[in-house]
Order: C-alpha cells, then sequence, then structure tokens
C-alpha cells in the first residue's frame, strides 16, 4: 500500500507551474498553480487550459490529453525501444512521462518528486518510476511511429547526445515498411521549401556516419535529418502543441476527432485570417503532395513569444500514395468526404463560407498556390529518387480535379 503517493512537477521554461499527482484506483490529477493562472501574461501551456485553468483536470488509467500526446506513440518503434531499455510498457503513461521529463517536446518538462509504488489497486507498470539514479536507457520523446532520435550537430556531423537528451535536430531513421521513405520525405519537404513554404533545414544522412547511435540499430541506410524548430542553436527551447493538444483528445483519436474544415476553423481563431490563408497553402499541399497521413498531430501551434499561438513550420510531409498498400483516402475528411478525387475549388469555397470569409480569396489562394506548387514540382529530380518521385506526384493529379490541369 503507497503511503507517498507522489507527484510531478510540471515546469514550462524553466517555471514550476503545476503538479500531476498519482492517485488511488489509476487516477490521476492535473492541477495547476494559481500564482500561474493568477499572472495576466503567462506563459502558455496548452490551449485547453487557458480556456479552463482552474480545472483540476483527473483522468483515470491515462494521463489528460496533454500529457499523453507529448509520449511517444505507444505502437511506435521508439516506444518499443525506451520499453525494453527500461523495462516499462508503454501504456505506463505517468511512468513513462517521469523517466522522459527532461526532454520532451516544446518548452514542458516534467519531474518526479516523492516516490511513487505500487498500489493495493493499481498496477506496479503505473505507479512505480526509476530512480533518477539510473542513467542507462535513453530518455527523451518525439512523436509518431517512425524510430527517430534527437541530435546534435557539429561541423556537419551528427552525434546521439548521452541519454538522448539536448539534441537540435530530429534523425528520422529508415523504415522497412515503406522503402525509400527517406528520400520521399526529404523530396517533399524540399519541394514544398522551393514553393515557399515555411520548412525547416533538412537533409539526408548516412546512419553509419551518425556517432553515439544505440546498439539497437543497424547502422546501414540513410535517415532523414530535421532541424527542431522547437529548439534554438544554444540549447532555449521553444514551446508548441499539436492538435490534439490543442482540441484535447487523445493520439489514438487522430484520424476521427475533427475534419479539415474544423481544423481551419480553429487556426482561424487562435492565430487570425493569414494564418487561416497559410492552413488552405497547406491544404492544397496536402492534397497535391498525396499525403494520406496529414492527421492532427502533424499540424502544430508555436508560440515564439510565448504567448501567442502562430502555425508551426512543416513536418512529416510524405507523399503516402507512393507507398502500396498504404490508405488512398485523406486522413480527414474536406467538404464531407476522404477521397482526392473529391478535392476541387468548390470545396474551399464552402469552407470559407461556412467561417463566414471572403470565398473568392480563399479560392484564389488554393488556385495561386497549386500553380506556385506544379511550376516547382521539378525541382526535386535533383534529389535521390526524385524523378521517379515527380512521376508519381503526376499520376496521382491526373486523378485530381484541382490539379488535373497540370498534367497535359
Amino acid at each position: 500500500m503507497t503511503t507517498d503517493p507522489g507527484y510531478a512537477e510540471v515546469r514550462l521554461h524553466g517555471r514550476t507551474i503545476g503538479r500531476i499527482e498519482a492517485l488511488p484506483a489509476q487516477m490521476f490529477r492535473f492541477v495547476l498553480d494559481v500564482d500561474y493562472v493568477e499572472e495576466r501574461r503567462h506563459a502558455v501551456l496548452g490551449q485547453v487550459f487557458e480556456d479552463d485553468p482552474a480545472g483540476p483536470w483527473r483522468s483515470s488509467v491515462h494521463l489528460c490529453p496533454f500529457f499523453t500526446n507529448l509520449l511517444p506513440d505507444p505502437e511506435g518503434r521508439l516506444a518499443d525501444l525506451l520499453c525494453r531499455q527500461h523495462g516499462i510498457k508503454a501504456t505506463s503513461e505517468f511512468r513513462m512521462l517521469c523517466l522522459l521529463g527532461d526532454d520532451l517536446p516544446g518548452a514542458v518538462e516534467v519531474g518526479l518528486v516523492g516516490h511513487v509504488e505500487a498500489t493495493d489497486a493499481g498496477d506496479a507498470t503505473v505507479w512505480q518510476v526509476p530512480s533518477d539514479e539510473d542513467e542507462e536507457g535513453l530518455r527523451f520523446s518525439l512523436g509518431g511511429v517512425q524510430l527517430k532520435f534527437s541530435a546534435l550537430q557539429k561541423d556537419g556531423r551528427l552525434t546521439i547526445p548521452v541519454r538522448g537528451v539536448g539534441g537540435d535536430w530530429l534523425v528520422k531513421l529508415p523504415d522497412p515498411r515503406f522503402p525509400g521513405v527517406t528520400e520521399n520525405e526529404h523530396a517533399t519537404m524540399r519541394w514544398a521549401q522551393a514553393a515557399g513554404f515555411d520548412v525547416p533545414e533538412v537533409g539526408i544522412a548516412q546512419l553509419a556516419e551518425i556517432d553515439r547511435m544505440p546498439a539497437e540499430v543497424e547502422p546501414v541506410g540513410a535517415a532523414l535529418k530535421v532541424r527542431r524548430f522547437d529548439r534554438t542553436p544554444d540549447g532555449g527551447r521553444v514551446h508548441i502543441e499539436d492538435f490534439a493538444q490543442v482540441l484535447n483528445v487523445f493520439p489514438a483519436q487522430k484520424y476521427k476527432a475533427t475534419n479539415y474544415e474544423t481544423l481551419a476553423a480553429k487556426i482561424h481563431a487562435l492565430s487570425g485570417e493569414e494564418a487561416y490563408l497559410e492552413c488552405v497553402r497547406r491544404l492544397v499541399l496536402v492534397f497535391a503532395s498525396g499525403n494520406a497521413d496529414a492527421h492532427i498531430k502533424n499540424w502544430s501551434l508555436i508560440y515564439g513569444d510565448q504567448r501567442t499561438p502562430a502555425l508551426a513550420p512543416l513536418y512529416d510531409q510524405v507523399h503516402t500514395l507512393a507507398f502500396p498498400g498504404t490508405s488512398r483516402t485523406l486522413a480527414l475528411k474536406f467538404a464531407k468526404s476522404r477521397r482526392f478525387s473529391d478535392v476541387g475549388l468548390d470545396g474551399f469555397r464552402r469552407l470559407a463560407r461556412k467561417l463566414g470569409l471572403d470565398e473568392e480569396e480563399t479560392a484564389r489562394t488554393a488556385v495561386e498556390t497549386s500553380e506556385r506548387l506544379a511550376e516547382t514540382l521539378d525541382t526535386v529530380c535533383q534529389l535521390p529518387g526524385g524523378e521517379a518521385y515527380a512521376a508519381s506526384i503526376r499520376e496521382h493529379w491526373a486523378q485530381c480535379p484541382l490539379f488535373r490541369r497540370f498534367t497535359g
């Protein structure tokens, strides 16, 4: 029986702002500090807490969605690696969060205070938390199913830091299920960059040339490297939250919680009309690139001044239709459909009409973006696998009313 349930401090930009308490019967409670809530211009942790700061936020078995979304996908390869290294279960969210709390996405940190043991009604894998003295294994968190690491780059060479903590680049490993995914994502990101989108620095790195790669990883093949936009060159942290956190839903609901119209409406409400038009541009990119995996965790807000939400740079952009056996439909509905073949200007006009915005400006933005993407597609041909990539994109366009005119 636990006599000291323990709790975890939640810090934002280095300041303690609240606590997550482990309660009996596998219950958790998150409470924000009163001083933080009452501070008129406090740094934003998450939009859901701005809407309802008083809470308290209670949850059963799972942590509340904001914190669950900070953890690696329990079905992903990073979660599997971390669980094997530390002897825990991916479903033990409180333990996992405390273990990885020094290096989470954004500027939030979580640290255990006190001691947590098993209760009569609880599950030891939920309550027991490793000692901070345990230095073995990686201790950082990144989202997604694909295996990835945080790395430091010096003189053009990447190194996985001790325990994986403190990197300013992401290294996304190849996935045997999707041959060529590294080159595919690299081409998509470089194409988007050429078309004028806000894209972090990207490149390709050979696994054999990355220092301190975990022994569990065979150093064969190429990885995608992406500069982290939630980290600064001097080691600082920039806060972000993905739209599963914004909408207060669990990661398992990333394909089901909403549609692209509601996503655009939320972006407009939080960040204004220019952010909405950027959302329109990004939707055109999603449709043009045949990306069937642009779910809500692949859209994020960033807080450059710690308070004002803006759309974070693009990430996880892949021409998924290039891979046989993957979904052939949109991750979220647009104009009541998930079919790429149904995407047209009427859907964008419908979106603007629903939000009470200028239909013609929205349609014009969509047209101009499609033209810019068509003009810059051939820039990928110089990249590894680029010619086959461009041919696959054009084959996809032949099925889509918005892009068919660029295939003649």
